[in-house]
């Protein structure tokens, strides 16, 4: 009997740490961060708020326009300051961007591995700013986003599609 009961204690121990890890880091936990932190990327590019854009973006970071027919000005920012030269005298009038409003849905979180995902979703900019790409006011987006180290283990967009 003492033989067998370190062997069950060290067999609840483990069981018990096992089941404490894995409701740490479920799938459904790790899809909310990141789904939260695209939202708050579109939240930010709506508010035309950089300093909430930085929160969302590990470095360097890219960002593609695209449309149903092309892809245009790709940029890879390599640090918050050139993001902050992107921002420089454009502010609108009204304070918003012409994505002000997107609602976001269809979220599929593909995990590579275990800190890094491909997300695609759907972005239904407003009416009133659609292209005569987006005449229904739907972009099929792509992001990919990484868990960083550097931002407390935080998921970080390292990749985003934007629509032309």
């Amino acid at each position: 009997m003492k033989r067998i009961f370190p062997l069950i204690l060290c067999t609840l121990l483990f069981l018990f740490a096992s089941v404490c890890t894995a409701a740490q880091q479920t799938p459904d936990a790790s899809d909310k961060e990141i789904t939260k932190v695209i939202e708050d990327f579109w939240t930010a590019l709506g508010n035309f708020d950089a300093e909430s854009m930085k929160q969302t973006f590990d470095w360097p970071v890219s960002i593609v326009e695209s449309s149903v027919t092309a892809t245009k000005n790709q940029r890879v920012l390599t640090s918050p300051s050139e993001l902050d030269k992107e921002f420089q005298g454009q502010r609108p009038k009204s304070g918003h961007s012409e994505f002000y409003g997107t609602k976001l849905s269809h979220f599929n979180v593909q995990m590579q591995n275990s800190t890094l995902a491909l997300v695609t979703y759907t972005a239904t900019v407003p009416v009133a700013t659609n292209t005569d790409a987006y005449r229904q006011g739907t972009f099929s987006a792509i992001a990919i986003v990484r868990r960083s180290l550097l931002w407390e283990h935080a998921w970080k967009i390292i990749f985003i599609t934007v629509p032309k």
